[in-house]
């Protein structure tokens, strides 16, 4: 499966896991910069559309990602969710 981003495409397995974390790092642009991406969420794709595709947007897909939070003086990683890019799927949705 391929995702698009402005700056270039990458792929993802079936469950969402990038293949090669240095492809998606070139493809990530400004605001992920530095996101350690996990895992895209194509359940809650599917859940909207009701179907998967084999090519994605980057803006239209959820993710986990890691992040470092302090926990008792230590720096721990914690995953996170960010959800798909409401402004983007409100232009997919209302067919803009």
């Amino acid at each position: 499966m391929i995702v698009h981003s402005t700056y270039g495409d990458f792929e993802i397995n079936a469950k969402g896991q990038p293949l090669d974390h240095d492809a998606i790092n070139a493809a990530l642009y400004e605001p992920y910069d530095g996101v350690r991406i996990n895992r895209f969420d194509l359940d809650e794709y599917k859940k909207t559309y009701g179907k998967l595709d084999t090519e994605y947007d980057i803006l239209d897909l959820g993710y986990w990602h890691i992040v470092l939070k302090l926990v008792n003086g230590d720096m721990v990683p914690r995953n996170e969710y960010v959800g798909p890019d409401k402004g983007f799927r409100e232009r997919v949705q209302g067919g803009i």
